[in-house]
């Protein structure tokens, strides 16, 4: 195991051993690419990993309990899709009516579709694997 710290999945009894196995090699992939300061929970797709995305999502938001990872809620621009504010909770986010950006004089409207939901995890925590410059095997992982 990569990440030792994903032991404490294992108090919630809702991860199996092949679970937690299956994160351990997406998070190195996470890591090994340089996705750690900023990745969607779906970035398992991009690897080509399958794994239950309930349980995935579960377990990043446990990561996010314990100070692992954290959350971040990005307001994207409605029609150039770049992240102009993030959030830390949902109640903050302008939805449904109209807002001037900073240093900006357009005003905008921002819906549901227009909100992203970001992961981050420390630089610390990083493997020493990693550093040294290993990689994966290629080959896909597959959940159980």
């Amino acid at each position: 195991m990569y990440f030792q710290w994903l032991n404490l999945l294992k108090g919630s009894n809702s991860f199996s051993e092949d679970d937690i196995r299956c994160f351990d090699n997406l998070l190195f992939q996470i890591y090994a690419h340089g996705y750690w300061r900023r990745f969607s929970p779906k970035i398992y797709k991009y690897f080509d990993i399958h794994l239950n995305e309930e349980k995935w999502i579960k377990a990043l938001e446990i990561l996010d309990g314990n100070s692992i990872a954290e959350r971040a809620i990005e307001l994207c621009h409605p029609t150039e899709g770049n992240t102009v504010m993030t959030f830390s909770k949902f109640s903050d986010l302008p939805l449904n009516q109209s807002i001037t950006l900073p240093n900006s004089e357009d005003e905008l409207f921002f819906s549901e579709g227009d909100i992203h939901i970001t992961f981050s995890l420390p630089e610390n925590l990083m493997p020493r694997e990693i550093a040294a410059g290993e990689k994966m095997p290629k080959k896909p992982l597959r959940d159980q």
